[in-house]
């Protein structure tokens, strides 16, 4: 429950037109367990490379989130290559 009212409060702020570095300094003060350095940057590192997981629906549901942005991008893999996709697309690059 914290994390999805950190997770809303943040959308909020991201509606507002904060920066990247504005909501990070935001979600530090609000969290309600604090993370060491070491901690963010693993949890990092895990979702940089983090994919779809295996299951047949979910597999889909990410060819459908990609496609929807582009039918020739085939290196898409992850949710943060996705992620870019989206907004490079949302700002008018085409994908």
């Amino acid at each position: 429950m914290q994390e999805q009212a950190v997770y809303v409060l943040s959308s909020l702020q991201l509606a507002n037109g904060k920066a990247d570095g504005e909501i990070l300094e935001w979600v530090k003060a609000n969290a309600k367990t604090p993370r060491a350095p070491w901690e963010i940057e693993a949890w990092s590192a895990y979702m940089e490379k983090r994919g779809p997981d295996s299951d047949a629906e979910t597999l889909s549901g990410f060819a459908e989130y990609v496609g929807q942005h582009s039918k020739t991008h085939e290196d898409i893999k992850t949710w943060f290559d996705a992620l870019d996709l989206d907004d490079y697309v949302s700002f008018g690059g085409k994908a």
